[in-house]
């Protein structure tokens, strides 16, 4: 009788880390479409691929497509996992004030929401999630601006698994 599980429940195993509660605590629709982007270390795409397990366990139907960039960690992790990827060009902020690097930073990025409007415009996400790291930026960045001007209808869920939130979280969060 003590090892029988309560109505409609079952015995707490303190070695059990199957998830009690939810891992996203928002509504999502039977069917939908997620793009998903966080890289250039496992501690951006591990959170990104349990969020998108999380939405595959909830609906199976779901479609996702993960973005992220060419010869970082997410390259070998995401496919591995069974989830679709695609690239876009990006690179980190540069430190300090040299104009040839930023002019570079900023060419770069321009080319990576640029990839990033076109990707989101041809698989018209339902939900749009980054978990950080540079490959974000242009994926939130260009999610955001068609959405001001109407192209996108899909939300926007960023999500910080750091203490500190790093610049594009912190940029993507005011806006």
């Amino acid at each position: 009788e003590a090892d029988r599980p309560p109505e409609g429940g079952r015995l707490e195993d303190p070695m059990d880390l199957t998830p009690q509660s939810s891992l996203l605590p928002i509504a999502l629709p039977k069917g939908g479409r997620y793009m998903v982007t966080g890289g250039g270390t496992g501690g951006h795409v591990y959170p990104a691929i349990a969020i998108a397990d999380e939405i595959r366990r909830r609906d199976p139907n779901a479609e996702f497509l993960y973005v992220g960039v060419k010869g970082r960690s997410e390259e070998g992790i995401v496919p591995r996992r069974g989830y679709p990827l695609v690239f876009v060009t990006s690179t980190g902020f540069p430190g300090g004030r040299n104009p040839i690097k930023l002019g570079i930073f900023a060419l770069t990025l321009a080319l990576g929401i640029l990839k990033a409007m076109f990707l989101l415009l041809r698989f018209k996400p339902t939900l749009v999630i980054g978990t950080g790291g540079y490959v974000s930026a242009p994926v939130m960045l260009g999610a955001i601006a068609l959405k001001r001007v109407g192209l996108l209808k899909a939300g926007t869920f960023m999500h910080e698994q750091n203490t500190f939130p790093g610049r594009l979280n912190r940029l993507v969060g005011s806006m």
